[in-house]
């Protein structure tokens, strides 16, 4: 499926400039590269495939290079990002002692338009760490969290996080991998007991993506149900509503109501 392969290839170290490395193809569908003059230390090591000029996948892993010591990975495309296609990317590298990190908040694959915010964290003892995120290779932001982008075409993605200590003396990585899918927007019907005050005059429906945070808002004046359009499937909303009487006096609100948009 690839046509004319090549590889970008680079290890980040913590401090300094990139180090290139420059990949070797053959057998034809198989990279390879060997190298004996790296410094020691912790470094994010950065693959890109490319066909014809066009990247197809990214991966991103941090990797440990030990004196007197052969680190080795291999990271295994099995499918390629083309029009309607997939990627699953593995790699399997050699280190001692790396920081445990951990992701939370992913999700799997959602519709043209979602997004999801992802937090990263580490074990206590460790200490002080940075962050650096990286979608299909290409670094985007530090941090702890991090959103992606809601207008990412639809296909496979591979997000990784990279962490270093702040002396650069330990790194870690994880990664995950989701996809942005080509599906209709869905709408949701939402319905409530009415209010029984004699001078209720109607409701508010509030909605958004986290709970009691609502970027949304609706006046539905005095009625019992209301139609949310536009939802994106896979995605997760949080909804509450409020009622308010004739002198625009307006509720608490409700309890709130989480539903997930399937994915058909």
């Amino acid at each position: 499926e690839i046509i004319d392969a090549s590889i970008s290839a680079e290890l980040v170290p913590e401090t300094g400039s990139s180090i290139p490395l420059t990949f070797n193809i053959d057998p034809p569908g198989t990279a390879t590269y060997t190298g004996s003059d790296i410094p020691t230390g912790y470094y994010t090591l950065v693959v890109q495939l490319i066909d014809s000029g066009v990247l197809t996948m990214g991966a991103v892993e941090v990797v440990r290079v030990v004196d007197g010591q052969t680190t080795s990975g291999t990271f295994e495309f099995y499918d390629i990002n083309q029009l309607e296609g997939s990627i699953q990317v593995n790699i399997t590298p050699v280190m001692n002692d790396p920081i445990a990190v951990t992701m939370s908040g992913q999700i799997a694959e959602f519709g043209a338009g979602g997004f999801m915010t992802v937090e990263a964290s580490v074990p206590p003892e460790t200490g002080n760490v940075t962050y650096v995120w990286y979608i299909n290779g290409n670094a985007l932001a530090t941090g702890a969290s991090y959103t992606t982008p809601s207008d990412l075409f639809v296909g496979v993605y591979r997000l990784d996080v990279v962490a270093f200590t702040a002396d650069g003396s330990r790194a870690g990585s994880a990664t995950h991998t989701f996809r942005v899918l080509n599906l209709a927007p869905v709408d949701v019907t939402l319905e409530w007991d009415p209010n029984t005050e004699p001078d209720l005059a109607g409701y508010n429906i509030y909605w958004g993506y986290a709970s009691g945070d609502y970027a949304f808002s609706a006046d539905v004046g005095n009625q019992t149900t209301y139609t949310v359009t536009g939802l994106i499937p896979g995605m997760t909303y949080y909804y509450a509503a409020t009622a308010y009487d004739t002198d625009d006096l307006e509720s608490d609100y409700s309890d709130e109501v989480v539903y997930i948009v399937p994915i058909i």
